[in-house]
């Protein structure tokens, strides 16, 4: 019952089971990854400033009303004398009278706009930038799916790799059981070649082997869990990858063409030249205040009293002006000056950190791409020393049934094909890993 139980388990879990190949890996990760939902709602955010700054080619058009109640009229009061001439008298006759200013209830309409007839060049600067945050944005887009990408390439292959190593283990633990077996049936009928000793030693050696297997699980659920996480799924435990993926590793034909790559398409060099682009637009900014801005202005407006007379009459009720303003900076103690010095030093510093990150990008591509060469000539080796050592393995195992060979040269062999096969699928992991940081130096993951 057992174990149609678990054989039950096995065909449900392979039923909804999820095989990925690299490329679906990597395009459910930029379309699930939270960093690239990130990155493109900061493109949004950086359009919307653009069309804000694209706002001032155009008037801006206000209207405003208010209404007030008083607790009672405003009015206004006089009290003075007044002295007649002396031809008249020369007496003095009091004045003391009083007139409503306004009503209790008042209201008022306004209708005015503006407009930036000249400002400088501040104006279109300020678009400049705005526009050139987009590209930067674009390109800091473009460089986040570039490290998602080899995120997923590095989890792709380091579960590759930890399920090999488990699959090593797990061979390893199985013929050392039969080595243990052995060893302790020889032992026990008293063979002249085999001692207690070596029977320890065999199985100080297997339970050695089932702890590293137990680690090594723990590893591949590990590096499952990663791989899940960055590609965006909430369950890992049906997720399957394609061995085969990992095999397909192709090197660009030389240094050179990587150069040419890299000056091409690298994020980081394109996001230093669209800074040195907006520290251009900033100077022009800056200078704009030498000189003057001129604008027109108008308005109109429309009042009302719930009384006849006073300061709103039939004349004043309805008014409106239109004028033109300029405003000009004579002296502000030389902060214009220091502004724009201060963006003509950041200009300076961004054309030496674009030429030394231009240095630092060329040694690490010639540092992957030499590693990823060397590697795959390591591959080749590897293969043929796989072979060796697999039957050395099944020799010194099939010998040491015959008590031809120790338990120590069986066990010997069975390390070193373990450690060879291990080695095989580290280095090409190695290469694999080496091969993305060279894509991402590069530029070229996307493509």
């Amino acid at each position: 019952m057992k174990r149609f139980t678990f054989l039950f388990f096995l065909f449900i879990n392979s039923i909804y089971a999820k095989s990925y190949t690299l490329i679906e890996a990597i395009t459910t990760a930029l379309t699930n990854n939270q960093r690239h939902t990130i990155s493109i709602q900061d493109i949004q955010i950086a359009k919307a400033k653009y069309k804000q700054a694209l706002s001032a080619n155009y008037p801006t058009l206000d209207i405003s009303f208010m209404m007030n109640r008083r607790d009672e009229a405003f009015v206004d009061e006089v009290k003075t004398d007044f002295s007649l001439p002396p031809i008249l008298g020369g007496s003095t006759l009091p004045i003391n009278y009083t007139h409503i200013v306004t009503g209790r209830d008042t209201a008022k309409a306004t209708i005015q706009t503006q407009y930036i007839l000249y400002s400088g060049g501040k104006i279109s600067a300020l678009q400049t930038q705005a526009k050139e945050a987009i590209f930067y944005e674009e390109e800091h887009s473009k460089l986040t799916d570039e490290e998602i990408v080899l995120d997923i390439k590095k989890y792709y292959a380091m579960l590759f790799l930890s399920q090999n190593l488990e699959k090593i283990m797990q061979q390893t633990v199985n013929e050392l059981k039969t080595i243990v077996e052995l060893t302790e049936a020889f032992y026990n009928n008293a063979s002249l070649k085999v001692k207690k000793t070596d029977y320890l030693r065999a199985k100080m050696t297997l339970l050695n082997m089932q702890s590293i297997l137990l680690s090594m699980k723990n590893t591949t659920k590990i590096a499952r869990s990663a791989l899940a996480f960055e590609m965006g799924l909430k369950n890992s435990q049906n997720l399957e990858i394609i061995p085969t993926d990992i095999n397909i590793i192709q090197l660009p034909q030389s240094l050179e063409e990587c150069y040419t790559q890299l000056y091409l398409h690298n994020h980081q060099l394109k996001q230093l030249k669209i800074a040195l682009h907006v520290n251009d637009a900033k100077e022009d900014e800056i200078k704009s205040e030498y000189l003057p801005n001129i604008g027109l202005y108008a308005n109109a407006q429309k009042l009302y009293s719930n009384i006849d007379g006073g300061i709103i009459n039939e004349q004043n009720k309805r008014s409106w002006n239109i004028g033109i303003a300029l405003k000009y900076n004579l002296f502000n103690g030389g902060a214009t000056t220091a502004h724009l010095e201060k963006t003509k030093a950041e200009k300076l510093k961004l054309k030496a950190q674009e030429a030394y990150l231009s240095s630092g990008l060329s040694l690490k591509a010639k540092d992957a791409y030499l590693k990823t060469k060397t590697a795959l000539k390591q591959l080749k080796i590897m293969k043929e020393a796989v072979q060796t050592a697999e039957e050395n393995s099944e020799l010194n195992l099939k010998a040491y049934m015959a008590e031809m060979v120790s338990t120590k040269d069986v066990l010997e062999a069975q390390f070193l094909r373990s450690l060879t096969k291990a080695a095989y699928f580290k280095t090409l992991y190695q290469a694999h890993i080496n091969k993305a940081e060279l894509d991402y130096i590069i530029g070229s993951s996307l493509q």
